[in-house]
Protein backbone atom coordinates (compact mmCIF):
# COMPACT_ATOMS: atom_id res chain seq x y z
CA UNK A 1 0.00 0.00 0.00
CA UNK A 2 2.81 2.37 1.23
CA UNK A 3 4.77 1.90 -1.59
CA UNK A 4 2.18 1.89 -3.99
CA UNK A 5 0.89 5.86 -2.81
CA UNK A 6 4.57 6.77 -3.71
CA UNK A 7 4.44 5.50 -7.11
CA UNK A 8 1.36 7.38 -7.79
CA UNK A 9 2.68 10.21 -5.84
CA UNK A 10 0.18 10.30 -3.06
CA UNK A 11 0.94 12.05 -0.12
CA UNK A 12 1.77 10.70 3.08
CA UNK A 13 4.36 11.36 5.81
CA UNK A 14 7.81 10.14 5.42
CA UNK A 15 8.19 6.32 6.31
CA UNK A 16 10.24 3.27 6.09
CA UNK A 17 9.38 -0.94 6.49
CA UNK A 18 11.49 -2.76 8.85
CA UNK A 19 11.98 -6.63 8.75
CA UNK A 20 14.20 -8.81 10.29
CA UNK A 21 16.91 -7.92 7.26
CA UNK A 22 16.53 -4.19 7.33
CA UNK A 23 16.10 -3.31 10.69
CA UNK A 24 18.24 -0.20 10.54
CA UNK A 25 16.10 1.47 8.06
CA UNK A 26 15.46 4.29 10.75
CA UNK A 27 18.48 5.96 10.51
CA UNK A 28 16.83 8.04 7.18
CA UNK A 29 13.97 8.94 9.01
CA UNK A 30 13.88 12.27 11.58
CA UNK A 31 12.90 11.30 15.21
CA UNK A 32 10.47 11.36 17.13
CA UNK A 33 9.20 8.25 14.72
CA UNK A 34 5.68 6.05 14.77
CA UNK A 35 5.82 2.62 15.25
CA UNK A 36 2.75 0.50 14.35
CA UNK A 37 1.93 -3.11 12.74
CA UNK A 38 1.67 -3.25 9.00
CA UNK A 39 -1.37 -5.60 8.91
CA UNK A 40 -3.11 -4.81 12.45
CA UNK A 41 -6.48 -3.39 12.55
CA UNK A 42 -7.52 -0.96 15.70
CA UNK A 43 -4.61 0.72 16.31
CA UNK A 44 -3.43 -2.50 18.23
CA UNK A 45 0.82 -2.35 18.97
CA UNK A 46 0.94 1.37 17.76
CA UNK A 47 3.83 3.58 20.19
CA UNK A 48 5.97 6.68 19.33
CA UNK A 49 9.70 7.18 20.15
CA UNK A 50 11.68 10.01 21.13
CA UNK A 51 15.19 8.02 20.53
CA UNK A 52 16.76 4.82 19.30
CA UNK A 53 15.85 2.81 22.92
CA UNK A 54 12.13 3.71 22.31
CA UNK A 55 12.23 2.79 18.99
CA UNK A 56 13.60 -0.74 19.89
CA UNK A 57 10.81 -1.16 22.83
CA UNK A 58 8.18 -0.06 19.90
CA UNK A 59 9.21 -2.55 17.21
CA UNK A 60 9.61 -5.49 19.85
CA UNK A 61 5.64 -4.42 20.53
CA UNK A 62 5.11 -4.09 17.27
CA UNK A 63 6.34 -7.35 16.20
CA UNK A 64 4.12 -9.27 18.57
CA UNK A 65 1.17 -8.52 16.12
CA UNK A 66 3.19 -8.62 12.79
CA UNK A 67 6.42 -9.37 11.27
CA UNK A 68 6.18 -6.34 8.90
CA UNK A 69 6.75 -2.75 11.21
CA UNK A 70 6.32 0.42 9.37
CA UNK A 71 7.94 3.28 10.85
CA UNK A 72 6.69 6.77 10.34
CA UNK A 73 7.85 10.51 10.90
CA UNK A 74 5.47 11.53 13.34
CA UNK A 75 3.70 14.93 12.95
CA UNK A 76 0.71 17.31 14.91
CA UNK A 77 -2.23 16.51 12.74
CA UNK A 78 -5.84 16.69 12.62
CA UNK A 79 -6.98 13.43 11.96
CA UNK A 80 -10.11 12.97 9.21
CA UNK A 81 -12.08 9.84 7.86
CA UNK A 82 -13.57 9.09 5.34
CA UNK A 83 -16.23 6.41 4.64
CA UNK A 84 -17.12 5.44 1.00
CA UNK A 85 -20.25 3.93 0.39
CA UNK A 86 -19.75 3.37 -3.73
CA UNK A 87 -16.81 3.83 -5.86
CA UNK A 88 -19.03 4.16 -9.10
CA UNK A 89 -20.88 6.84 -8.65
CA UNK A 90 -18.16 7.61 -5.76
CA UNK A 91 -20.31 8.90 -2.99
CA UNK A 92 -19.23 9.16 0.47
CA UNK A 93 -20.81 9.78 3.75
CA UNK A 94 -19.76 13.15 5.63
CA UNK A 95 -16.19 13.31 6.19
CA UNK A 96 -15.52 13.09 10.37
CA UNK A 97 -12.84 14.75 12.46
CA UNK A 98 -11.60 12.93 15.35
CA UNK A 99 -10.40 14.98 18.59
CA UNK A 100 -8.07 13.03 21.11
CA UNK A 101 -5.62 14.14 23.90
CA UNK A 102 -3.19 11.17 23.80
CA UNK A 103 -0.10 12.14 21.19
CA UNK A 104 -1.34 9.73 19.28
CA UNK A 105 -4.72 7.71 18.18
CA UNK A 106 -3.64 4.56 19.61
CA UNK A 107 -6.20 1.84 20.87
CA UNK A 108 -6.61 3.31 24.05
CA UNK A 109 -7.41 7.15 22.70
CA UNK A 110 -10.26 4.76 20.23
CA UNK A 111 -11.90 2.48 22.77
CA UNK A 112 -11.34 3.59 26.20
CA UNK A 113 -10.57 7.34 26.47
CA UNK A 114 -13.88 9.17 26.82
CA UNK A 115 -12.73 12.49 26.18
CA UNK A 116 -11.96 11.20 22.48
CA UNK A 117 -14.47 12.84 20.51
CA UNK A 118 -15.91 12.68 16.68
CA UNK A 119 -17.17 15.87 15.38
CA UNK A 120 -19.38 15.44 12.23
CA UNK A 121 -19.29 16.91 9.52
CA UNK A 122 -15.46 17.77 10.03
CA UNK A 123 -14.96 21.46 10.58
CA UNK A 124 -12.37 21.88 8.29
CA UNK A 125 -11.87 24.74 4.83
CA UNK A 126 -13.75 23.75 1.72
CA UNK A 127 -11.08 23.60 0.21
CA UNK A 128 -9.54 20.88 2.38
CA UNK A 129 -12.98 18.89 2.39
CA UNK A 130 -12.94 18.82 -1.25
CA UNK A 131 -9.69 18.21 -1.82
CA UNK A 132 -9.73 15.06 0.75
CA UNK A 133 -12.95 14.08 -1.58
CA UNK A 134 -10.81 13.97 -4.64
CA UNK A 135 -8.01 11.88 -2.92
CA UNK A 136 -10.44 9.15 -1.46
CA UNK A 137 -11.72 9.43 -5.15
CA UNK A 138 -8.06 8.47 -6.78
CA UNK A 139 -7.22 6.29 -4.17
CA UNK A 140 -10.78 3.98 -4.65
CA UNK A 141 -9.44 3.77 -9.01
CA UNK A 142 -5.37 3.27 -7.75
CA UNK A 143 -6.12 -0.05 -5.27
CA UNK A 144 -9.32 -0.82 -7.22
CA UNK A 145 -11.30 -0.46 -4.71
CA UNK A 146 -14.97 -1.60 -4.62
CA UNK A 147 -17.30 -0.04 -2.39
CA UNK A 148 -17.58 0.42 1.32
CA UNK A 149 -14.22 1.20 2.62
CA UNK A 150 -12.70 4.06 4.37
CA UNK A 151 -9.50 5.86 4.34
CA UNK A 152 -8.00 8.12 6.86
CA UNK A 153 -6.57 11.28 6.30
CA UNK A 154 -4.30 13.90 8.46
CA UNK A 155 -4.12 17.58 8.16
CA UNK A 156 -0.78 18.78 9.40
CA UNK A 157 -1.07 21.60 12.21
CA UNK A 158 1.92 23.28 10.97
CA UNK A 159 1.42 23.59 7.26
CA UNK A 160 -1.88 22.17 6.34
CA UNK A 161 -0.89 19.85 4.39
CA UNK A 162 -3.13 16.78 3.57
CA UNK A 163 -1.96 13.33 4.12
CA UNK A 164 -3.09 9.83 3.17
CA UNK A 165 -2.56 7.99 6.91
CA UNK A 166 -4.16 4.15 5.33
CA UNK A 167 -7.00 2.53 4.04
CA UNK A 168 -9.34 0.07 5.73
CA UNK A 169 -11.28 -2.18 3.59
CA UNK A 170 -13.34 -3.75 6.11
CA UNK A 171 -14.33 -0.86 8.20
CA UNK A 172 -15.51 -2.09 12.01
CA UNK A 173 -19.34 -1.96 12.79
CA UNK A 174 -19.31 -2.00 16.23
CA UNK A 175 -20.96 1.20 18.11
CA UNK A 176 -17.51 2.39 18.77
CA UNK A 177 -16.43 2.14 15.03
CA UNK A 178 -17.17 5.25 12.66
CA UNK A 179 -19.11 3.60 10.19
CA UNK A 180 -22.28 3.53 12.86
CA UNK A 181 -21.27 6.77 14.50
CA UNK A 182 -21.43 8.39 10.61
CA UNK A 183 -24.79 6.27 9.85
CA UNK A 184 -26.16 8.07 13.08
CA UNK A 185 -25.51 11.35 12.20
CA UNK A 186 -28.71 13.28 11.20
CA UNK A 187 -30.72 10.32 10.27
CA UNK A 188 -28.42 8.88 7.52
CA UNK A 189 -28.95 5.72 8.89
CA UNK A 190 -31.70 4.65 7.36
CA UNK A 191 -30.93 6.55 3.83
CA UNK A 192 -27.48 4.94 4.03
CA UNK A 193 -29.64 1.51 3.92
CA UNK A 194 -31.39 1.85 1.58
CA UNK A 195 -29.19 3.14 -0.58
CA UNK A 196 -26.68 0.21 0.01
CA UNK A 197 -30.13 -1.99 -0.83
CA UNK A 198 -30.40 0.26 -3.71
CA UNK A 199 -27.46 -0.65 -5.28
CA UNK A 200 -27.38 -4.44 -4.37
CA UNK A 201 -24.59 -3.97 -1.90
CA UNK A 202 -25.87 -5.83 0.86
CA UNK A 203 -28.91 -8.19 1.49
Amino acid sequence: FKELMDVYELPQTNWKFCTEEKNNEYESLKFPLIIKPSRCGSSLGITIAENKFELEKGIQLAKKYDSYIILEEFREVIEIECAVLTTKPFKCLPLSQVNYKAKIYDFNAKYNDESTEIIIPAPISVQQYNYILKLAEKVGDVFNLNNMYRIDFFIDKNNNEVLINEINTQPGVASDDMGPNLWGYDGLLSNTLEYLIEKCLII
